[in-house]
């Protein structure tokens, strides 16, 4: 979205994808229109880590370069080599992990920018109150979504999610909520994004009384298009930063069912 939304076309955008090879031995780098290069680092866990960060220290364009850091690899490389640049972190969850990061870094960041004002509020309590003051909120850029006339001869529920085997996720309540509705003699179509299962075994588990679609990986723009003729989105997350599949799901017109998050979605 750095890149999609970019209005300033003299500033270079540089990326790099840290990927845990032992976890992941391979990464297909996407499109991005917009990059000036795109580099793959993979790093080991069984490394030592001052190796790790001076080896994707490498990949910087220069001691200038402002680090835009999503993650405790770019931050811990910042504060292990003492390097000068520019420091943004993007606070993306509503989780103690990233707290615990930016109070822990918080003497390499220049500015921590957060994606919901529940976040925004929180990590100001864990910062100095010097840094506290660099705390700041922005909307996430949500497309518009194109709403249609609903005519689904079954309920239509979507459950999206990056990966099925995310505990937070919740996936494994779908074949329990599917049961339910069986019970209840509701019809439902299921759609299911998701990697972590196959569809033979998706489709198992959930013992869909009616159609069950399932997609492994969809582009955002793909995802939208399925919103727009569902009924309702079901997001059962434990926890949430400020979710933003729900605010496309309600721009759709769908009907959202969730979890409460501790006022995640309060300024929804």
């Amino acid at each position: 979205n750095l890149l999609r939304f970019s209005q300033l076309p003299l500033i270079e955008n540089h990326v790099i994808y840290t990927i845990n090879k032992e976890e992941q031995p391979f990464f297909k780098i996407p499109i991005l229109e917009g990059a000036a290069s795109q580099h793959i680092f993979y790093y080991s866990p069984k490394w030592n880590f001052y190796y790790t960060c001076k080896q994707l220290a490498k990949l910087l364009p220069g001691d200038k370069a402002l680090v835009v850091a999503h993650d405790w690899l770019e931050l811990g490389m910042m504060s292990n080599l003492g390097l000068q640049n520019p420091v943004i972190q993007f606070v993306h969850g509503n989780y103690d992990y990233y707290y615990d990061l930016s109070a822990r870094h918080q003497n390499v960041v220049d500015k921590f920018i957060c994606v919901s004002p529940v976040i925004q509020k929180k990590l100001i309590t864990v910062l100095s109150p010097e840094k506290a003051r660099a705390v700041n909120y922005y909307r996430f850029p949500v497309p518009a979504v194109e709403a249609s006339a609903r005519q689904n001869k079954y309920l239509k529920i979507v459950y999206a999610s990056g990966n099925l085997v995310d505990d937070n996720k919740q996936f494994s309540l779908l074949p329990a909520i599917s049961a339910l509705l069986q019970k209840a003699e509701i019809a439902v179509d299921w759609i299911i994004v998701g990697k972590g299962s196959s569809r033979d075994e998706v489709r198992d588990v959930m013992n869909a009384n009616k159609e069950l679609v399932y997609f492994d990986e969809l582009e955002n723009e793909d995802l939208i298009k399925l919103l727009s003729g569902a009924d309702i989105f079901l997001l059962p997350s434990l926890k949430e930063g400020f979710p933003v599949a729900v605010v496309e799901a309600m721009k759709a017109g769908l009907v959202p069912l969730v979890t409460n998050w501790e006022q995640a979605t309060a300024a929804l």
